[in-house]
């Protein structure tokens, strides 16, 4: 009896389909492999609730292929050619791997021969399946785009803050909810008349209790006044396609960018408030990112801090109440809960210079020991390489089975230049090993695009091993120089927890030098004690 595990996921696009769903895709294989005799060993199927079209690394599929190498199983099932992959090459890419392994590959809907007729029936299945998703979305894309030409209004969540989506004479419209239009007057009012921070609306606003354009346990947050003040609907002019979507080349994610002005579709709802205030507003936005471009504190773990009681970010400040002292500090706390938590924090400020001293210094145990240095290196090397083992093996067997073909192709040109085979003879073998070459070179740059942000490169390595020279020919100076420190943390991954433990304060470090607990107060050259360098 043959072993069989079942797989099944779901993308954006036909997650609210009940037949697409997980369970409709995992009964489907269950009776499938009922009829065939089967034992299904084992059931996977990707987190329902999440987007899988947009990358091979999936973690159920990647726990499939390892259970493969330790010969769990001996047949995968899928309902159908794109549950195992949306993307033709990333489904090759995984069969051929599988196929290494002695997995056979089978689908609920439609089985095909390994012969040039199967595989190119195959082929055009995939083909016409990445064809059709795309049309579907040509189309509701077109249809949109008719729709909102016509003056209907698209909102995917919630109209915005201060209108309600209602329909009239047959279309969908923004009308002024006047409750909320009130408190858009108001902030603008506190911005552009009575000179109110970002920082300081939302404190009024809190303490006033006002009304929020979201969750009610929530303060008012800056990301959402920033967006209050910037949207052209409050002056009348609501947008539709201000953004599209792209495949990032090099890590071949897709990810949104915003488009031209020109291209937006513009649908004329009722203002909020006149042009001349938000005009005004605008102004003054551009004059305060031109100040923030120009201010003379840089902080080295800006934007790489974590608190450790509540998890959510931290922030660098400098207190002029306190003779312009530095703290990194909890943005729940600053902020007084606005940002991501109900829950007050009441971590303590951390004094900058501490922060950044200890873990500076913890940094150059490292770099200033060149065979340390290597060592640790090759471990973040070795960590990623098991991590992401699955995904190498991919990649191995799909040039494995490159150079298979290639050798294939090569003999079959032989036979015709010795006269052992004819043209007719050999023109369809030729027509399928030069597609299925073609193919196999397209999933392997696929694999490899996925796979190159995994690890470094020679060349990362080397200017990282470069950087530490540069710090050994200058560490005392380095020690002082803010910019540098900080630009060494972003090359290397830093990532840091800032904790209390016992009445001590730590920090957890990691990056690509390793990881560490380090003591914010520490004694002396404690890093660089001779067991540890």
């Amino acid at each position: 009896m043959k072993r069989a595990v079942l797989y099944a996921r779901v993308s954006g696009d036909d997650r609210k389909y009940a037949t697409s769903g997980v369970d409709g895709q995992l009964d489907d294989c269950r009776k499938y492999a009922n009829e065939k005799g089967y034992l299904v060993v084992k059931e996977f199927a990707e987190d329902r609730d999440k987007h899988t079209s947009g990358a091979i690394w999936l973690p159920e599929l990647n726990k499939i292929i390892k259970l493969a190498d330790k010969n769990k199983f001996d047949v995968l099932i899928v309902r159908e050619l794109d549950r195992l992959a949306r993307n033709r090459f990333k489904q090759m890419s995984v069969e051929i791997e599988l196929g290494y392994h002695d997995v056979a590959v089978e689908y609920v809907k439609g089985q095909y021969e390994n012969t040039p007729e199967g595989r190119l029936l195959k082929g055009l299945m995939g083909e016409f399946a990445e064809f059709e998703r795309e049309k579907i979305k040509e189309r509701l894309v077109r249809g949109t785009i008719r729709s909102v030409s016509k003056g209907n209004i698209k909102v995917s969540n919630r109209a915005p803050f201060g209108y309600k989506v209602v329909k009239s004479g047959g279309k969908r419209v923004l009308v002024i909810v006047e409750t909320e239009a009130t408190v858009v007057r108001l902030i603008f009012d506190l911005y552009v008349n009575q000179g109110y921070s970002v920082y300081a609306i939302a404190n009024y606003l809190d303490k006033h209790n006002i009304q929020k354009p979201i969750s009610a346990k929530k303060g008012w947050s800056h990301g959402t006044l920033n967006n209050i003040l910037k949207n052209e609907t409050y002056v009348g002019r609501w947008y539709y396609r201000k953004s599209m979507e792209f495949k990032d080349p090099k890590t071949g994610k897709i990810k949104r960018k915003r488009r031209p002005k020109k291209e937006w579709l513009m649908v004329a709802v009722p203002p909020i408030v006149s042009e001349k205030i938000f005009k005004a507003a605008q102004e003054h936005r551009q004059a305060n990112k031109r100040r923030g471009k120009q201010r003379k504190n840089i902080y080295a773990l800006g934007g790489r801090l974590k608190c450790g009681h509540c998890l959510n970010r931290m922030s660098g400040i400098t207190r002029k109440d306190r003779g312009n002292k530095q703290y990194y500090v909890c943005n729940v706390r600053h902020g007084k809960g606005r940002y991501t938590s109900a829950q007050p924090c009441n971590s303590p400020y951390y004094i900058v210079s501490e922060i950044d001293n200890a873990i500076w210094q913890w940094l150059k145990s490292i770099l200033l020991y060149p065979e340390r240095l290597q060592k640790e290196l090759e471990k973040f090397q070795e960590k990623q390489m098991s991590e992401f083992q699955p995904l190498l093996n991919m990649l191995k067997s799909s040039q494995e089975k490159l150079g298979e073909l290639q050798d294939e192709k090569e003999r079959l040109i032989k036979a015709y230049t010795s006269g052992v085979l004819g043209l007719d003879e050999i023109a369809s073998q030729k027509t399928d090993l030069d597609k299925r070459i073609n193919d196999l070179t397209q999933a392997i740059q696929e694999l490899t695009v996925e796979l190159k942000p995994k690890l470094l490169s020679k060349e990362e390595i080397q200017t990282i091993e470069d950087l530490a020279a540069q710090v050994w020919q200058g560490a005392d100076l380095t020690d002082e120089d803010t910019e540098t420190q900080r630009e060494i943390f972003r090359l290397l991954q830093m990532e840091v927890t800032l904790s209390v433990e016992d009445g001590e304060q730590w920090a957890d470090v990691s990056c690509i030098l390793g990881q560490k607990h380090v003591p914010v107060a520490f004694k002396g050259n404690d890093f660089f004690a001779p067991s540890q360098a």
